[in-house]
């Protein structure tokens, strides 16, 4: 939205200017009235709209999963490491025990605020809407502006000498200001805009891709260590029959098989300390977002005044 800009109508400056005769006080008072009225409208709810964006509110609630991610300590006793009969009936129990009732409430409260992220993407979808339906009226109003901007100066060009020149260039001036300040507006309005689409995409892959993900890496390594403890209580059982009932080669023969068995039963937990450090990425890309919508809210509230101290 170029004010100078070659791409104004001829003729339809031509139309604008005829508005200013004859050149009187009251043609000039009102000449351009209406769309700058309306753009000074539409710029306050602007800046209304950017100050109730529901980015902070997804902001909130992304830091609320964070700071739960970050308190779930996804270390625990490697299933891979053998324990002594004790260990399986004391220590791995213990353990498993504790982490399932970790993940359980860390799980109860992952869903709760999902729930509460799915109301506010539809807050979010409403801003988009809201925020191009603005950016469409701001377009259309200063695109009205400049021809009143152009003709004024064309008219004032041929009346320099005019009683009234004084009075049409002062009018001319108040409507530049109104252009400029309309013009602060459509950068961070914009930017909002884009971030808030970023935002939404960001929130659907940690709903639909990366928690489940995460869930299922934390379902599965419960499994794993049942699994583990169950091969390891079954082998104790059968080396102690063994040793009471069979001969000595028969329980080499079975302490090689129950070697070959945990050999094999090797589990990899790193995909689950990977799937944390995802999510917890994940939803750290979306607060700088909103970090970001924040600083140009800040900045375009400053511009706003300062431009509009001068008017």
């Amino acid at each position: 939205m170029n004010e100078d800009g070659d791409s104004l109508q001829p003729d339809r400056i031509e139309q604008v200017a005829s508005l200013l005769e004859p050149l009187d006080d009251e043609a000039i008072r009102y000449f351009g009235s209406r769309p700058q009225h309306e753009l000074t409208r539409v710029t306050r709810r602007v800046t209304a709209q950017v100050s109730q964006s529901s980015l902070q509110e997804a902001g909130g609630s992304l830091q609320r999963i964070l700071d739960v991610i970050l308190s779930f300590d996804t270390r625990a006793p490697d299933p891979n490491v053998r324990q002594g009969f004790l260990g399986h009936l004391f220590g791995r129990n213990r353990s498993l025990s504790q982490f399932i009732r970790a993940y359980q409430q860390v799980g109860a409260q992952i869903e709760l605020i999902s729930r509460e992220l799915e109301r506010e993407l539809t807050s979010l979808l409403t801003d988009i809407v809201t925020l191009k339906k603005l950016f469409d009226k701001i377009r259309g109003h200063s695109e009205a502006l400049q021809y009143h901007l152009r003709a004024g100066r064309q008219v004032l060009d041929l009346n320099r000498d005019s009683p009234q020149a004084l009075h049409l260039a002062q009018r001319v001036d108040d409507l530049a200001v109104s252009l400029q300040i309309a013009q602060q507006a459509v950068p961070t309005l914009v930017l909002l805009q884009q971030n808030s689409e970023q935002l939404m995409s960001r929130i659907n892959m940690v709903l639909d891709n990366t928690i489940p993900v995460w869930q299922h890496n934390m379902l599965q390594t419960i499994a794993i260590w049942r699994r583990k403890r169950a091969d390891g209580a079954l082998g104790y059982l059968k080396q102690t029959g063994s040793a009471l009932q069979e001969s000595s080669s028969k329980l080499a023969d079975n302490a090689r098989r129950l070697e070959q068995q945990m050999q094999e039963g090797v589990y990899d937990l790193d995909p689950v300390h990977e799937s944390n450090r995802e999510l917890i990425e994940a939803i750290r890309g979306g607060q700088a977002l909103i970090l970001s919508s924040e600083e140009a809210t800040r900045s375009l509230e400053t511009e706003l005044r300062t431009v509009g101290s001068k008017s």
